[in-house]
This record gives C-alpha cells, sequence and structure tokens, in this order.
C-alpha cells in the first residue's frame, strides 16, 4: 500500500534508535541491537522511547505481543519487519488478545497474525495510532479491535491497508442467533476512527462494524463473504461510509438462514441512550452487490435513523431488496438521492421497502420503477 511506503520516508527524529528482535534473540543478554537482539517484541516494547523503531526479524513469534509505552505526535514508536522478511505472530490458539497496543502515537505496521484464541490485534484505549499492512487470519473472535471499557478513550485511530480473513471463528458452525458473535474489524465505543482500503473477507461475523461510535469513516475497502451484514453502523454518529464496495460472491458458507448477507445497514440494535441513536451518517458512493437487502436500516429499538444521507451508490442483485427501511416513528430528514438501483430482468428482488415519511427520494435511477412504498420524486 502507497500510504505504508511513504511511512518508511519519514525522517526520524533526533535521537531516536533502531532495536532489534529476532528468534534467536536474548532477552536477559542482548541489547536489542541487530548484533545482539532481544528475544521478544515485548522487552523491546519495554525499553522503547519516542522515536524509536523495533525492528523485527523474520519468523514466527509464538508470542502474546503488549505495547504499553507512548510515542509523542512529533516522536512516534514504530514496530514493523525488518526489511522484507516476513514476521507471523502466532497466538497458538490461546485465550487471549495476540496483540495489543494500548500506547499512544504508536505505529504497528506489516506483520502477519494468526491463531489468537480471542482478537488478533487490539487498539485499547489509546489514540493516534496506525495499524497499516497487516495480514490477520485464524482468529477465534474478530480480527482488528479498537476501543475500550470507558467510552472514548480510544480516539484518532487508523486501521488502514489490512487483510482480515478467516476470523470470528466461535461462529463457524453458524449457529449464533442472537448476534454476540465478534466483528472483522469491529470499532466500539471510540471517536474519529478511520478504516481504509482494508481487504475483508471469509469472516463468520459482520465485516466492518462501528458500534456507539462518532466522527469516523470507513473508506475504499473491500468486503465480502461475510456473515449477516458486510459493513455494519448502529449506535453511530456523524461518520462516513464512502467508497467501499461489499457483496458476495455466492459462497454459501458465509450465508445466514441460506440468504447472502447485508450489503450496508443501519440500526439501533441495543438498548443505547436516545442521545447516541443513529444519525448523521453519508453513506455515498459505495458499489454493493448480491446482497440479502442492499442498503438497510433495521429497526431493533424505536429511536428511527435521522439526517442520514445515501447518495451515489450502485446496489444491484439483491436477494430481497436493493433499499429496505424498516418502519420506526422516529425516523427524520433522512435522504435517498442520486443512487442506481439495478436488478436482473426476471428477478424476484423487491426494489424498495421504504414506508411513508422515513426518507425523501428524489433524482435515483431504477431499472424498474419500484412500487408506491417509494415516496418522494423518482
Amino acid at each position: 500500500m502507497a500510504f505504508v511506503v511513504a511511512l518508511a520516508l519519514l525522517s526520524v527524529p533526533a535521537g531516536a534508535a533502531s532495536r532489534y528482535v529476532a528468534t534467536n534473540g536474548n532477552d536477559l543478554r542482548g541489547n536489542g541491537s541487530l548484533a545482539t537482539p532481544f528475544a521478544t517484541i515485548n522487552k523491546a516494547a519495554s525499553v522503547a522511547r519516542p522515536g524509536d523503531t523495533v525492528f523485527v526479524r523474520g519468523g514466527v513469534y509464538r508470542q502474546t505481543v503488549a505495547v504499553w509505552t507512548d510515542g509523542t505526535e512529533q516522536a512516534r514508536i514504530t514496530f514493523r519487519p525488518h526489511g522484507k522478511e516476513r514476521v507471523i505472530i502466532d497466538g497458538g490458539g490461546r485465550r487471549a488478545d495476540a496483540v495489543t497496543i494500548g500506547g499512544d502515537y504508536v505505529d504497528w505496521i506489516g506483520f502477519e497474525i494468526r491463531n489468537s484464541g480471542h482478537i488478533g490485534l487490539v487498539c485499547w484505549g489509546a489514540h493516534h495510532v496506525r495499524l497499516l499492512g497487516n495480514t490477520i487470519h485464524h482468529c477465534e473472535r474478530g480480527g482488528i479491535y479498537v476501543g475500550h471499557s470507558e467510552p472514548y478513550r480510544a480516539h484518532d485511530v487508523v486501521v488502514a491497508g489490512n487483510t482480515v480473513r478467516d476470523t470470528v471463528l466461535e461462529n463457524r458452525r453458524r449457529t449464533w442467533e442472537e448476534g454476540n458473535w465478534a466483528a472483522a474489524i469491529g470499532v466500539w465505543d471510540s471517536r474519529r476512527v478511520t478504516v481504509r482500503q482494508n481487504r475483508v473477507f471469509r469472516n463468520f461475523g459482520e465485516g466492518i462494524l462501528l458500534d456507539t461510535s462518532k466522527d469516523c469513516e470507513v473508506m475504499a475497502n473491500e468486503v465480502f463473504d461475510n456473515f449477516s451484514v458486510q459493513i455494519y453502523l448502529t449506535y453511530a454518529q456523524r461518520s462516513t461510509v464512502d467508497g467501499n464496495r461489499a457483496y458476495s460472491t455466492g459462497n454459501r458458507a458465509y450465508y445466514r438462514n441460506g440468504r447472502p448477507a447485508d450489503g450496508i445497514m443501519l440500526a439501533n440494535e441495543k438498548q443505547g441512550k436516545a442521545a447516541e441513536a443513529t444519525s448523521g451518517n453519508s453513506i455515498v458512493n459505495n458499489i454493493v452487490g448480491r446482497s440479502r437487502w442492499g442498503i438497510a436500516y433495521w429497526r431493533r429499538t424505536p429511536q428511527g435513523m435521522k439526517n442520514t444521507r445515501i447518495a451515489n451508490n450502485t446496489i444491484s442483485d439483491a436477494a430481497e431488496y436493493l433499499l429496505y427501511i424498516d418502519p420506526d416513528p422516529a425516523h427524520g430528514g433522512n435522504l435517498v438521492e442520486n443512487n442506481t438501483f439495478q436488478r436482473r430482468r426476471g428477478s424476484k428482488t423487491a426494489m424498495t421497502s421504504v414506508p411513508a415519511g422515513a426518507a425523501t427520494l428524489r433524482n435515483n435511477k431504477w431499472i424498474e420503477l419500484p412500487g408506491p412504498a417509494a415516496r418522494g420524486t423518482l
């Protein structure tokens, strides 16, 4: 990814050090130099100072990693493989997160993380963290998680250029019904998180989730063959979903109740505060294909969808509805405009289910005109 390469070209702050980790290193006798490296990333993290870069030599590291040291705005702490060497962090199936970033102003770049018994890569209550160009797979719970038990303690985080696949294995049998599974990339109780240019597929939970989060961006991701919903916003506010591709390839292993996942869904799923209900979001410039519902609002609690703009999207070949909005008396200020809705001729796909008052529809392009449930200018 271009943005990962660009980071390598940033100037190094004066006084910054390079520290090294290798599978044949030694935490007791090593000093973290290239000649005498440490054996664990945790040891290198414990001595790293603002501006330092921790280079990890190639190999498999069967260790749980936790980074609690802070960088600064002018001198970030960076963790990355040495050169083009392949570094694998293997959680060994232990019931623990494989990698936790709890320090501020930290970059975690270019690692492979696998076999976590819980979550692969976690940003826990930290801010100004960048998780870039990693591959996370075969995790029992989620792939990447951003959040904290204290709302909005995690903020200003970038999750970009990662590949997340074959996670949420806890639901691999697809027998869970109440939605307690994780997401491949989950953002919880956070602010100003950017999820950009990730490839998210073959996960047994939602692909990308914003839950009780504000001012976030989900941009230019490819999200396909995930369970239940490809991109899901619940209790999300003032967030933008822009330029993503969300679709099913027809792989029935990731179908729910015989249907592919919904494409992009908004909801108020839990009994949250009315002041945090879904509002002020923008769903724009996305391509959604072969979903159950293309773009949808699902009513779980009667708090409605408010001031949401759905515009300039292309939605095609849904199994049920291209555009679906559950009835809710609390809806208000929603606009659906300049979208293209298309289906194969002869398909049983319904164009819309939009109750009166749920949204204003205008200037949309329909391959076939929808029924009277679609209110507004067609």
